[in-house]
């Protein structure tokens, strides 16, 4: 029997394509998603199709992978009625922030409790027995005793619903002995800005740490992300390049549009969704607001700001003179910058704003000049079609500088000013609890917030 020799060029260039695939898929696992290679390798072998990177990421999950942060939306968990136990009757005090991981013979401190049972357990960044716990008996909810914010292990993501709000503030009033006279604490209770104003003028007050974020840039144009009218409300996913399925997931959630699964599956949503904003950035359409100089002013007349922590990505703070770079940290990065997702090469900004000018559709439609369809923009040393603006989407790990900063200003800060943000995104909204309990907490912003 003689064999065809274009047959065999065929499976021999389909074997090689597959192999390609599976490495760029598992080279993803590796380098973007931060999994172990022994577990990204399992993940290929175990789906048909080695170029589905969301198969291999959902197999990855589902067999030990953890993700590795990012900020984060709780979402509405449908198995919080089953789970609340009735820590009322159990008698709680302040010693429950003090106990140790329930596990035998774990000397780790125990830092999340079971609302269902009120053991208190490790992290799973620690020996992981409040994993083991659910596993072992299916109590899937559980408080995270430092900062106070609640983890359903079946939804695999933290979670919120109306049944928490007492149980958050009774911990609350444990942890901050809120039974005290509050007059007595430094700085006595704050009843005005004028209070607030001798108290930053006060020996008392040393180091004022400021959290801001969407409002403090919507009175320059810039739209916040959940109000009437924001970004989430105004996406329109018929217009996007994207398949079907991936238009049917924004509509159903908006936020899939900038989370960074959609973005490794395809990056055009994210970059037309954006498209206007990197321009903007780029081009300096947007001013600093009269909070950007308020924090300006802090600096230079009080000498007391210690950092700003801010979840915008506008860049506006860097543009107050008399602000330094260094007091700054960008909690979700910046517009300002781009960067290849997968191996890291900084981009010229300005080649990388031109191509998307050049290469993105404007899906507002405002610009003429804009392509009718879009092109993928690729990385000049990996090739792959991961370049974007240094922004960190859902699901992406935060900058190494936001964890060093809160490591060394938290404990120390005095006055903790919460500016234009409605505190709903972790981890930037865990620093009101993570500062020392006699801190002065002040929050300016339209809506209620947590």
């Amino acid at each position: 029997m003689i064999s065809d020799p274009a047959t065999k060029r065929g499976a021999s260039g389909s074997a090689s394509n597959t192999v390609e695939a599976a490495r760029r898929t598992a080279d993803q696992l590796v380098n973007v998603y931060l999994f172990d290679p022994d577990l990204s390798s399992r993940a290929i072998e175990a789906i048909a199709d080695k170029s589905d990177l969301a198969a291999a990421l959902d197999w990855a999950l589902d067999n030990g992978g953890e993700d590795r942060g990012g900020p984060v939306t709780p979402v509405e968990c449908p198995h919080l009625l089953d789970a609340l136990g009735s820590l009322e009757e159990r008698g709680l005090d302040r010693r429950i922030f003090e106990s140790r991981c329930c596990h035998s013979s774990c000397p780790s401190p125990g830092s999340w409790m079971c609302l269902e049972c009120g053991g208190v357990f490790c992290s799973r960044y620690d020996k992981g027995h409040c994993k083991m716990h659910y596993e072992d008996t299916g109590h899937c909810v559980a408080v995270g005793l430092g900062d106070l914010s609640f983890w359903c292990y079946a939804c695999n993501s933290y979670v919120k619903h109306p049944a928490l709000d007492g149980i958050h503030e009774l911990l609350s009033m444990i942890k901050f002995d809120q039974t005290e006279n509050a007059d007595d604490k430094p700085g006595g209770t704050l009843k005005n800005l004028g209070d607030l104003a001798k108290f930053i003028e006060s020996e008392e007050c040393r180091s004022i740490v400021c959290l801001t974020g969407a409002g403090t840039s919507v009175s320059s144009g810039i739209p916040d992300y959940r109000s009437t009218g924001g970004f989430y409300d105004t996406i329109r996913p018929e217009l996007l390049t994207a398949s079907d399925s991936e238009r049917e997931a924004i509509r159903k959630d908006p936020s899939v549009a900038v989370q960074k699964k959609m973005f490794l599956q395809n990056q055009l949503p994210f970059l037309e969704v954006k498209r206007d904003f990197i321009l903007g950035t780029h081009a300096g359409r947007w001013k600093p607001t009269v909070a950007h100089r308020f924090l300006e002013a802090l600096h230079v007349r009080t000498g007391k700001l210690t950092r700003v922590y801010t979840q915008n990505i506008d860049g506006l703070d860097a543009r107050c003179q008399h602000l330094p770079a260094d007091l700054v940290v960008p909690v979700h990065g910046s517009m300002g910058e781009a960067a290849c997702m997968a191996c890291g090469h900084a981009a010229d900004t300005n080649q990388f704003c031109h191509d998307v000018k050049m290469h993105i559709r404007d899906v507002t439609l405002a610009d003429v000049d804009a392509p009718r369809h879009s092109r993928k923009i690729v990385c000049t040393v990996c090739l792959r079609e991961t370049v974007k603006p240094t922004v960190v989407l859902f699901g992406e790990a935060l900058p190494e500088k936001f964890f060093e900063c809160t490591d060394t200003d938290l404990p120390g800060v005095d006055l903790l000013v919460v500016l234009g943000t409605s505190l709903t995104v972790a981890p930037a909204n865990e620093i009101v609890q993570t500062i020392p309990e006699s801190a002065l907490r002040v929050v300016i912003n339209r809506q209620p917030v947590g």
